[in-house]
């Protein structure tokens, strides 16, 4: 007999079956869930914080996923909000932390 689950609005069942989590792109943090900030990302379930997507990536609202910013653009620091654009004269493959 499987045991029925009820969770707090806002949070959903884990994949275990006995536990309430957040969303992908969400945190817990102790009280109910909060969105993650553009350049940050979480997994199900995640606890305490989301983590900054790493240099020449970046995420957008809902915040599931770092994905690698675009030709012609790049995010030099872990974490940042938007990727910005090259220089004239300079340029960088889809994700990249830097041009040249």
């Amino acid at each position: 007999m499987r045991v029925l689950v009820v969770c707090p609005e806002g949070k959903l069942e884990l994949s275990d079956g006995l536990t309430c989590g957040c969303a992908a792109g969400t945190y817990d943090d102790g009280d109910r869930c909060q969105p993650c900030q553009p350049g940050f990302t979480s997994a199900v379930g995640a606890l305490g914080a989301c983590a900054a997507c790493p240099a020449g990536k970046t995420s957008r609202q809902p915040a599931y996923v770092c994905e690698d910013c675009a030709a012609g653009t790049y995010a030099a620091e872990p974490g940042q909000a938007a990727c910005s654009p090259c220089s004239t004269d300079f340029y960088a493959v889809a994700g990249q932390s830097a041009c040249a």
